[in-house]
């Protein structure tokens, strides 16, 4: 068995958030939902997928997740009369190419990009007071990453006091392990934790192209309506979702 966890989408981008107990108990859930749903395998593999390189270093989340990690005791298991393995971890590489590191997979960027606004939503007081309106001064300094601030005297740049982080490539390589590993003789299912849609073109790829032997594909969603949505989205594919609590 393969699941593949979408980090932040599953358990938060707050880290300081997450505990050894949570996230063992998550992966317990997890391990069980797979005996639940698959049978005929002896191990599983749990990749957790996120912006874990800022260059070629470990971020400080990664750090402190591979610290929580060596904290819990999820793996080996005995359950119905067998031992069953696995192992937890970072996904760093490509699932069919475990040799070659992606760092670069966070950065940090600065500034934040223009603020559009509902007029829908503005009453008249805010409308004709735009010069003191909060929500028109921070669309207004929003304007461009070299806007100045509005305040007299003050030399600040948006781009200087406003800084943002987000992740790159690892949409695409948890598309690709997804295909990958459906294409695995050696695999019994795969598992995929996500709520994001942008996944959805890779899993029906990865439906049609399976290997002979895979029992099925399962995406683990936890919002009740995008599981609704991507449940009737996906039958053309054989793509079974399941609600996480």
């Amino acid at each position: 068995m393969v699941v593949i966890i979408d980090f932040d989408n599953y358990f938060g981008t707050d880290v300081s958030k997450l505990n050894p107990e949570i996230m063992e108990f998550s992966f317990k859930e997890i391990v069980k939902l797979c005996e639940n749903e698959f049978s005929d395998f002896q191990s599983i593999q749990i990749r957790l997928y996120g912006g874990w390189y800022k260059e070629t270093s470990f971020t400080n989340s990664a750090s402190i997740i591979q610290q929580l990690l060596r904290q819990i005791n999820v793996f080996p298991k005995v359950a119905a009369n067998k031992v069953l393995n696995g192992n937890i971890e970072l996904a760093t590489s490509l699932h069919i190419k475990p040799d070659f590191i992606w760092g670069y997979t966070h950065k940090e960027t600065q500034g934040v990009k223009r603020i559009r606004i509902n007029h829908e939503c503005i009453d008249t007081v805010c409308k004709e007071n735009r010069t003191h309106c909060p929500k028109f001064l921070l669309y207004k300094f929003t304007d461009t990453k070299d806007k100045k601030c509005y305040i007299d005297g003050c030399v600040n740049l948006q781009k200087n006091v406003f800084k943002g982080a987000e992740q790159k490539m690892v949409d695409t390589l948890i598309a690709c392990d997804v295909i990958s590993v459906s294409e695995d003789e050696t695999v019994a299912g795969v598992f995929l934790i996500s709520d994001d849609q942008d996944h959805l073109p890779s899993i029906a790829l990865a439906s049609i192209k399976k290997q002979q032997n895979l029992q099925s594909i399962l995406l683990g969603i936890k919002n009740e309506q995008v599981n609704e949505f991507i449940s009737n989205f996906m039958i053309p594919f054989n793509i079974k979702t399941t609600l996480l609590q």
